[in-house]
C-alpha cells in the first residue's frame, strides 16, 4: 500500500495539532523599534577578551549597542534604565546544533509530538539568542518568518536542509524503530534524503538550497555500527555543490576516521567531536590542517546516560524550561527498556564515549582546532536553551577556562556563521543581542544559568516562569 502526497500531508497536519501541550516562556516582540534603554554599572564580557570590564554603562537603540561608557560617567539623556550592578552582561548565547522541531528532550518511552513553539521560546529564555538548525526538523523559513512577524519568540535561525545520508542510514532506522509506520514514514520524508550517487546529492543540493537552506547537512556515520555508510564520492558531491550553490557542508560525525574524511572532503563543519574512539595525534594533525571547525557537544554522553538511567539530575534553569511532567516521564522507564534500533552494546558504550570525547576536545584545542559550542538539543535529557549551559559546564570540567568556553559560544561561532557577523560581541554598532546574569561567570561558569533579562535586537524580552 502507498500513501499518496495529500495524505501524507494531512496526516503531518494532524501530527502537528497534537504536538505537547508546553507553557510559552517568553511573550513574542512587538515588530518595529526598539526603545532607547541602558544597562547601568555592569560588568562586560565583551566575547573577544578574557577578563571582564571595569563597571559601565551600555547603551543601546535602535536594535543595537549605541556605547559603552564608564560607570562614573554622567548618564545620557532619553534612556531607559536597568541596574547591572553585581551582574555580568554577557553577549547573546549561540547554539550550534540545536533540532527546532525534534524532540523535547524526554525519554524515548514516552516520547510525545514536540511543540516547536515552545523550543522556540525557551531557547531565548535562556540567552540563546542564535542558532545553527542541525536538521530540517521543521519548517525553518517559515518559523523565521513568524518570529520576524511578532508572531512568536525566536532566536535567529540558519537554516539547515534535510539530513543527507546512504539510503537506509542513520537516522532512518531508527525513526522506523521508534515511530509506528506511517508516522515514521511521515518524518522520514520531511528530514531525510537518501542518496545513493553523486547525481543524486547534487540534485538533493541544488533543490534544498532553492527552498531556503544555507546549509547542507550530511550525515557521515553509521549508527549503530553495521548500518549503511554514506559513500564518500556522494559527500564530496555534496560539498563541491554546496560551495557552487553558495551554501555550505555540515556534517555529523562519530567516528575518528570519519572526521578525517569528512573534513578533508570539504566539509564547512563537524557537527560533533568524534567520540566513538581515541583521535590519533595524525588524524588530530590532519583535521587542523583543513581549518575546519568543530562542535563540541561534550555533554551527549551524560545526557544519554543519565536521562536512559530513568532518574536525571536537572540543573536550575532545565527545572524552568523543562516540559511539564517530564520528571514523571522519566520515572516512569519500562523494566528491561532497551533503546529501539540501537543494540544494548552500543548504549552501554556511552561510558567509554564520555572519555574518549573529552580527551579528543583537549587534543584538538592544544593542536589549535577551532572548537565551537552546540548541544544536540532535543536529543533525551538535552533541553533547548538550558542544554547550552550545561554544555559550557562539561566543557570546563574537561579542562577549558570559562572565558574560552564563552568565546566558543559567542563570537566564534558568529563568525562561523558569518564572516561579517554584527552579533556575538559586545561592541558599538552591533545588534543588541544581550544576557544579563547575576555574578561573574569568569569566576564560576554556573553563573550563566543565573539569568537576570535578555534582549534581542535591543528588545528586552517578557520571561515567564512556569510553575510545576
Amino acid at each position: 500500500m502507498r500513501l499518496n502526497s495529500t495524505l501524507l500531508i494531512a496526516l503531518a497536519a494532524v501530527l502537528s495539532a497534537c504536538q505537547t501541550a508546553r507553557p510559552i516562556l517568553v511573550s513574542p516582540a512587538r515588530p518595529g523599534p526598539s526603545p532607547a534603554s541602558v544597562i547601568t554599572n555592569v560588568r562586560v564580557f565583551d566575547g573577544l577578551h578574557d577578563a571582564l570590564s571595569a563597571p559601565s554603562n551600555v547603551y543601546l537603540r535602535d536594535g543595537r549597542i549605541e556605547a559603552i561608557d564608564p560607570a562614573a560617567t554622567a548618564l545620557r539623556e532619553g534612556h531607559a534604565g536597568v541596574s547591572g550592578e553585581g551582574a555580568t552582561l554577557l553577549p547573546g548565547l549561540i547554539d550550534l546544533h540545536v533540532h527546532l522541531g525534534g524532540g523535547d528532550g524526554g525519554p524515548p518511552w514516552d516520547s510525545d509530538v514536540p511543540n516547536v513553539d515552545a523550543q522556540s521560546a525557551a531557547l531565548v529564555y535562556a540567552g540563546v539568542t542564535t542558532i545553527l538548525s542541525a536538521m530540517r526538523d521543521t519548517d525553518g523559513p517559515a518559523l523565521i518568518a513568524r518570529i520576524q512577524a511578532g508572531e512568536l519568540a525566536g532566536p535567529r535561525i540558519f537554516v539547515t536542509s534535510r539530513g543527507m545520508t546512504a539510503p537506509g542510514g542513520h537516522p532512518v532506522a531508527f525513526y522506523k524503530a521508534l515511530l509506528p509506520w506511517p508516522v515514521s514514514r511521515i518524518i522520514i520524508a520531511q528530514r531525510v534524503r537518501q542518496l545513493a550517487t553523486p547525481e543524486e546529492a547534487r540534485a538533493a543540493v541544488d533543490d534544498e538550497v532553492a527552498q531556503g537552506a544555507q546549509f547542507i547537512k550530511a550525515l557521515y556515520d553509521a549508527i549503530p555500527p553495521g548500518a549503511p555508510h554514506l559513500a564518500l564520492p556522494v559527500l564530496k558531491a555534496l560539498a563541491e555543490e554546496s560551495k557552487a550553490k553558495g551554501a555550505r557542508l555540515i556534517v555529523h560525525v562519530g567516528r575518528p576516521e570519519d572526521a578525517v574524511e569528512a573534513a578533508e572532503a570539504g566539509a564547512s563543519l563537524l557537527m560533533h567531536t568524534p567520540f566513538e574512539g581515541k583521535l590519533t595525534d595524525e588524524q588530530v594533525a590532519r583535521i587542523v590542517t583543513t581549518h575546519v571547525p568543530l562542535v563540541t557537544t561534550s555533554r551527549i554522553p551524560d545526557a544519554l546516560s543519565e536521562g536512559l538511567s530513568g532518574a536525571p539530575k536537572l540543573s536550575p534553569l532545565e527545572l524552568e524550561v523543562m516540559p511539564p511532567k517530564l520528571l514523571e516521564s522519566y520515572a516512569k522507564k519500562p523494566k528491561d527498556y532497551v533503546v529501539p534500533g540501537f543494540p544494548p552494546e552500543y548504549v552501554n558504550g556511552l561510558v567509554q564515549d564520555r572519555e574518549d570525547l573529552a580527551e579528543n576536545l583537549r587534543k584538538l584545542d592544544a593542536a589549535g582546532a577551532v572548537l565551537l559550542t552546540g548541544t544536540d538539543s532535543g536529543l533525551p535529557l538535552v533541553l533547548h536553551g538550558a542544554a547550552l549551559h550545561r554544555e559550557l559546564q562539561r566543557l570546563v570540567e574537561v579542562g577549558f577556562t570559562p572565558a574560552h568556553v564563552l568565546q566558543m559560544a559567542t563570537s566564534k561561532p558568529a563568525r562561523l556563521l558569518d564572516p561579517r557577523a554584527d552579533f556575538g560581541t559586545i561592541e558599538p554598532g552591533k545588534r543588541a543581542d544581550l544576557v544579563l546574569v547575576q555574578g561573574d561567570p569568569l569566576a564560576d561558569i554556573h553563573n550563566t544559568e543565573h539569568i537576570v533579562a535578555v534582549w534581542k535586537d535591543g528588545v528586552r524580552l517578557e520571561r515567564k516562569q512556569q510553575n510545576h
